[in-house]
Parts: C-alpha cells; structure tokens; sequence
C-alpha cells in the first residue's frame, strides 16, 4: 500500500509540473505574438508633436509596407483611453504604401497651422499629450496594438 501511495504522489507531482509548464508557455507564447505582430504592422507613428499648444497637438502616421492599409475604424488611444478617427481631409482612410497621414488633436485648428500640408489627416479630439510621457498607439478594427 505503502508503494502505491508514492507513485501516486509521483504521478500528481509530474502532472502539476506539465501543467505549470503549459501555463508558462502560453504566457510567452502570447507576449511574443503580441511583440511580433507590433514588430510587422505597417502603419507605425512617425513623429509626434506634444510639446504644442493645447488643441495644437498632432501625430504623423506612416504606411511603412508595399500595400495600402485601410485605417477605417482604427483608434488613437493615449492615456489609456480610445479615440475615434475622423477623416478631416481626404477622400477615403486608405493609407497608400509609402505614404503618411496626420492625426490631429483639432483637425480645424491643424489647418489654420498648417495650411499648406496636403496630406490626409484625421481628427482625433483628445485632451492633451503628456510631455512628461505617457503610452500612445493605433489600435485595429478588432481593438489590437498596431
């Protein structure tokens, strides 16, 4: 009986061991994914402008890839909040390859700053950058970090 109750133990032993080890390989599994999938977007933020007014603020977005992307229903997110992107000039959110657009604070105020950019901006209406740093990226259609 003696006997038995050790392979028992043995047994539970090996198998909180493999499921630890499952656990664990998920864990990287999905932050490698995560990290690829950044690593592979085509659209990346080419340069921010934090350091303007309020409602002056502005984010410069590049199709880095060799096909058009279309960025309808994307989000701007800073300050761990999500803001829509409003087309204020162009005729479609398709991002051609090699190409950048704007993301504006104030799409009306970034055309009286700049009046002669001609390229397709988008109004994202957030509070303000914080110069002092904080976390801010693109999200997909399906909520994903680009």
């Amino acid at each position: 009986m003696k006997n038995i109750r050790g392979i028992g133990k043995n047994i539970l032993g090996i198998f909180c061991v493999l499921v630890f080890l499952f656990l664990l390989s998920l864990f990287f599994s999905n932050k490698r994914t995560a990290i690829y999938a950044q690593m592979e977007s085509p659209i990346v933020i080419s340069e921010i402008s934090a350091y303007e007014a309020d409602n002056h603020e502005w984010v410069e977005i590049y199709n880095r890839g060799s096909e058009p992307v279309d960025i309808q229903g994307w989000t701007f997110w800073e300050g761990g909040v999500n803001h829509k992107l409003q087309l204020a000039r162009g005729t479609t959110s398709t991002l051609d390859a090699r190409s950048f657009a704007i993301i504006a604070e104030d799409a009306n105020q970034f055309i009286l700053d700049y009046p002669s950019v001609t390229a397709t901006f988008f109004d994202s209406s957030w509070g303000s950058l914080n110069e002092s740093g904080e976390e801010i990226g693109l999200k997909n259609v399906e909520g994903g970090i680009v």
